[in-house]
């Protein structure tokens, strides 16, 4: 009695050499998916079995059919094979007769069936349900049934005319971005390139930027690169964000009217930096050029420049600055002419505006014998030039002024018998009184120190008196006037 041979299960092994085990899904020495290297078996024992007529050959397949168990059609492929050996088999040993020739026969029509039912039967539907679905139109459809039928009549090779066709049809539909990716599909096919340019710039002319930028990302030629950041640009103008924009427009090249829109984005800049940055304003913009009214605007520079001089407390070089401009150039209800007559008009705060030197001083430390009222003291005459007061008179957004400055001046705090224990020190106070409307004729520092205006002129009165003990008080005391003007502000 003959033992009945059977083919032993063999390992799937994977294309780096490594074989997978019963449950393993990916490999462990690349990582290759297992169900990846089972369909690339499967076709390779599909291409080879059509062409296959030794019996090596059918032997070798059948054999390889043992690793991809329990895989799609591969029983059926099984079936194939093992009719074919026996087939080959019997053709070898030289049996002839009418039995066997029919039972031959018989063999080829079932192995024609297995054929018909491996080769035909998975694709054919899916190959028909395409071509129907192309003539009626429905590309999606035919595009999955075409992918469903993987080469079967050449159904790889209709895809990119069908991902060209539903590109046209979404092209003429206004769907300019599903139409670029549907070219894009395509693979090159006819003027696909050329139709997905022409999806951009329709995109554009609609400005739809974002989309347009997807669709020119597409394709890789320099002028596409440009239009990406031409559309970049255009949508960061949408959202006002014009320095953004700019770095994009410098990328853009000169497509569409990108010179225009760095111009636009220039002047946007410079304009928003009008009331914050006047140099960055005036750069931006020169940088615009003749749009709109960007020569205007650089003017209107001068024009806040010379406000925030006012404001800082430079009054006398802000009405220098502003008589220069045109007397009826505003901006921000800020007129030239205006502030002209407001500051002449107001000639007392820029007269005091600026830094003076100590003209005539007196600082003197006195101690007074409190029951006879009898004193001694020390004190400098000599003027100490040192000794400076700066003021800045500055205008205020409602037209009045505020005053501001420091004062500095001798002043003594002790007394001593010998003048080498009594000397005097050097000192600085700062100031500021608000919303004037008139040039006051005193400032009070503090409690001590008081500021006196005459003739235009500021002296500095200060006084402390030192109850040390129940005998004898000191009275510290300074007068200082400030009549050398050194800088004008």
């Amino acid at each position: 009695m003959k033992k009945e041979k059977k083919n032993a299960a063999m390992p799937l092994v994977c294309s780096c050499g490594a074989a997978f085990g019963e449950d393993q899904l990916f490999c462990t020495n690349c990582g290759a998916s297992k169900e990846e290297v089972q369909k690339s078996k499967y076709k390779e024992i599909y291409e080879k079995g059509k062409a296959a007529t030794t019996l090596k050959e059918m032997e070798t397949l059948r054999a390889a059919c043992e690793t991809l168990s329990g895989y799609r059609n591969v029983d059926q492929w099984k079936q194939y094979f093992d009719q074919k050996i026996d087939l080959l088999k019997k053709k070898k040993k030289k049996k002839t007769g009418r039995i066997v020739g029919i039972s031959s026969a018989a063999v080829v029509l079932a192995a024609l069936a297995v054929l018909f039912v491996i080769f035909v039967m998975p694709y054919l539907p899916h190959f028909m349900k395409a071509e129907k679905a192309v003539k009626s139109g429905d590309y999606v459809l035919a595009i999955e049934e075409y992918k469903q039928a993987e080469r079967f009549l050449g159904s790889d090779k209709k895809l990119p005319e069908t991902y060209y066709a539903y590109g046209a049809a979404l092209q003429d539909e206004g769907k300019y971005l599903e139409a670029a990716n549907a070219f894009n599909d395509s693979s090159g096919h006819a003027d696909a390139e050329t139709r997905m340019d022409a999806c951009g710039k329709a995109l554009i002319e609609k400005k739809q930027y974002a989309d347009a930028s997807k669709v020119f990302s597409l394709l890789s030629t320099k002028d596409s690169k440009a239009y990406v950041n031409y559309a970049d640009g255009m949508e960061q103008v949408q959202k006002k964000n014009y320095a953004k924009a700019l770095e994009c427009f410098e990328q853009a090249g000169n497509v569409e009217d990108t010179a225009k829109q760095i111009a636009r984005a220039h002047y946007a800049l410079g304009k928003a930096a009008l009331s914050v940055n006047t140099q960055n304003a005036r750069k931006h913009l020169q940088a615009a050029g003749d749009y709109e009214d960007a020569k205007k605007l650089l003017k209107v520079c001068d024009l806040m420049d010379a406000e925030q001089e006012a404001e800082a407390g430079n009054l006398n070089k802000a009405l220098s600055m502003f008589k220069k401009l045109p007397a009826n150039l505003s901006y921000n209800k800020i007129n030239a002419g205006e502030r002209v007559k407001l500051l002449e008009s107001n000639q007392a705060f820029l007269n005091i505006s600026g830094k003076w030197r100590a003209s005539k001083n007196y600082i003197e430390s006195r101690n007074v014998y409190t029951r006879t009222g009898s004193w001694d003291s020390w004190y400098l005459d000599e003027v100490e030039t040192e000794q400076t007061i700066t003021v800045r008179c500055m205008l205020n957004s409602n037209g009045t002024f505020t005053i501001k400055g420091t004062v500095t001046y001798y002043y003594f705090n002790n007394y001593s018998s010998l003048s080498s224990q009594c000397q005097a020190k050097l000192g600085t106070d700062r100031f500021e009184v608000k919303n004037l409307k008139s040039v006051p004729a005193t400032i009070k520092v503090d409690s001590s120190t008081i500021l006196t205006l005459a003739n235009g002129v500021f002296s500095v009165k200060y006084s402390y008196r030192d109850d040390y003990s129940m005998y004898f008080y000191n009275v510290y005391s300074s007068s200082v006037t400030y009549g050398t003007k050194v800088e004008k502000y």
